[in-house]
Formats: structure tokens, C-alpha cells, sequence
């Protein structure tokens, strides 16, 4: 999902330089407005504001910043090394480029919490919608995580460096688990690519037909699939999800339970998800949210997008145009 860079305004954007635009516009530092480069400062300053913004909104890897950093792969683990860092949300919008550096969600946040842990921070550094994310995809908390320090304090002896680390890493979560939220029945399917070996030995029978429909057919409803499977696929990594969101759709926010929220969230990205949260009412589109809340349409359908896909919202005016699976009843 592309963001509309001018809604975000940093340091260099209060100082008078719009670095999103130039950013969206491709202009390498040659194509500046003179007064421009005079703030900024010179060549090599501008590519580290660029590098800085890239990441910190987490931005694909396309034009400027492509021709900044060519070594695609190089970028992507840059940006999700930053992210980790800083405890930001996994990039779903990058899902189908940090396949190839063997990230998923999970391991994005086990290596986030095995971060905050070494730095003896406490469970509120956390931002609100990351922390979320953690609950439902590791089942950790603030009370487990919480017990979790406790047990490391506890020893007799101190850890430091490895040891530390090895010892938090006992300690968390081996695999995801599965939350009942992860799949509404209007998400899009995709597949990733598998080798020969991964197709033959980690598939069985039935996921070999409905990866082989993806395969195929491309994106796909999950609603045509068989629930269990493509939960299977989903679970080790197999498929990602697409969660499509227009202008004139309808979300739901239904009661949440157990919602984690956090007292020190700073990431600019969480506070607009809660400010989009608060604001938004069912009778409202997703544009004319936007609209009330004088933001980039982009970056709200983005907000809304990860909402459902966090399972705190819920489309309302989806139309189901083909055969819905049996496997889907009462699901959702």
C-alpha cells in the first residue's frame, strides 16, 4: 500500500523543507530548489534525511528511494532493523518483499521483545498498536511480560551479552498463536513462492490443491478456500494476506476485549492509528473520515487496513460475489 508522504511532517518539514514531496517526486538532490539544498545542507545530508523518512515510514523500496539504495534487500532489512529498534508494527504493507529475508510477523516481534528485554525496559515503551499486535500473534501481555522479567531477575547469577539473550529467548514463545481474528472471510490470499523440496515435504495433499489454486489464479477470497487450510498455509508462513480497503467502504469497530493500551506511545504512526480510532463511527465511509480528520486518504485507508487486519475492525459492506466454502459457517 503507497503512503501519501505529505501527512507526514518531521523535523525537516517544520523547518520549511516538505521532504515527503521531493521524496514523491523523485527529485535527486541535483533537481532541489536552491533554497532547499541551502537548508538542507548538502549531497550527502539529504540522502540520510531521505534514509531516515524511508524508514521510519517504513516506505517501499520505488523510486527515489530505489535510486538511493539500489540493493533492495540491503534496504529491506534496514528498514525492518529500524523498525525492531524503534517497536514499530511489522510492515504488512511489505509482506510480499521481507518474505525473501526470512521475517515473518512473528519473529519480527520476538526479536522486538528480545530488544526491549535486554534494555530492562519496561512494558509501556511498547507503543500501543504494536503491543496489540504482539498479544495476539505471542500471547504476551503486560502481566506475562512482566513475569517474564521477574524470572530473570530471579537468578542467582547475572547474564550478560549472549547469555542474556539466550536467556530471554527460553523464555518467549517457539511458535505463534493462532488468533481467531487472523482471516476475515474478504481477505485476499497469496501465495509465496516455494521450492521443490518445501512444495513436496511441508505440504500435504490438501494444501498442495488450494496452493496450487493460488498458484494459478492469483489473489483469492479467503471465503472460497477451506478455513482450515489456508489457516495451515497461513500459520507457517506459506500465504500473506491482502486487506483491500476503498474509499467508500464501512468499518466496524465491535467492543474490544483486553486492549492493550500503553502510556508512553511516541511512534507518530500510533498515534495517528489511535486518533483514527477514536474519531471513526460505523455510519462514516472511510473517505469521509479522512475528510473530518484532514488526512492523506492513503494513510487512513492504510490505518483502516491494519485495523481489520489487527481484528479490532470489521468491513461492513463487503459483497460476497462468489460461492462462499462450507467451511465458513459461522466463522467471522
Amino acid at each position: 500500500m503507497s503512503i501519501s508522504y505529505q501527512s507526514y511532517r518531521g523535523n525537516n518539514e517544520r523547518k520549511g523543507v516538505d521532504l515527503g514531496k521531493y521524496i514523491q517526486e523523485k527529485k535527486s538532490w541535483e533537481n532541489l530548489p536552491k533554497q532547499v539544498k541551502k537548508k538542507l545542507g548538502s549531497a550527502e545530508q539529504y540522502k540520510q534525511k531521505v534514509q531516515q523518512f524511508a524508514f521510519k515510514h517504513q516506505l517501499r523500496s520505488e523510486g527515489l528511494v530505489s535510486m538511493l539504495f539500489p540493493k533492495k534487500k540491503q534496504y529491506y532489512q534496514m528498514v525492518l532493523d529500524y523498525s525492531i529498534a524503534r517497536r514499530k508494527l511489522f510492515p504488512y504493507h511489505l509482506s510480499d518483499v521481507v518474505k525473501a529475508l526470512d521475517i515473518t510477523p512473528f519473529k519480527f516481534y520476538i526479536e522486538t521483545l528480545v530488544q526491549v528485554m535486554l534494555d530492562s525496559s519496561s512494558y509501556d515503551s511498547i507503543p500501543n498498536f504494536p503491543a496489540n499486535d504482539i498479544v495476539r500473534l505471542l500471547g504476551i501481555g503486560r502481566n506475562q511480560y512482566i513475569d517474564m522479567m521477574n524470572k530473570i531477575k530471579r537468578k542467582s547469577f547475572s547474564f550478560f551479552g549472549k547469555k542474556k539473550d539466550k536467556q530471554i529467548r527460553e523464555l518467549l514463545p517457539k511458535k505463534p498463536i493462532r488468533p481467531s481474528s487472523d482471516m476475515q472471510a474478504w481477505f485476499e490470499v497469496i501465495h509465496y513462492p516455494l521450492n521443490e523440496n518445501e512444495y513436496n515435504i511441508e505440504l500435504n495433499n490438501k494444501e498442495k490443491l488450494v496452493y496450487d489454486h493460488l498458484v494459478k489464479n492469483g489473489p483469492t477470497f479467503a471465503y472460497t478456500l477451506d478455513y482450515e487450510t489456508i489457516h495451515q498455509l497461513y500459520g507457517r508462513g506459506h500465504i500473506y494476506v491482502k486487506v483491500s480497503i476503498s474509499a467508500q467502504d464501512y468499518i466496524k469497530f465491535p467492543p474490544l476485549e483486553k486492549f492493550v493500551m500503553n502510556k508512553d506511545a511516541t511512534d507518530h504512526f500510533d498515534k495517528f492509528l489511535y486518533k483514527l480510532f477514536v474519531t471513526h463511527n460505523e455510519r462514516m465511509t472511510v473517505e469521509e473520515t479522512a475528510e473530518i480528520l484532514n488526512e492523506g486518504l492513503e494513510n487512513v485507508i492504510q490505518g483502516f487496513s491494519l485495523f481489520c487486519r489487527l481484528g479490532i475492525g470489521k468491513q461492513i459492506n463487503f459483497t460476497f460475489l462468489e460461492p462462499i466454502h462450507t467451511s465458513w459457517d459461522q466463522k467471522n
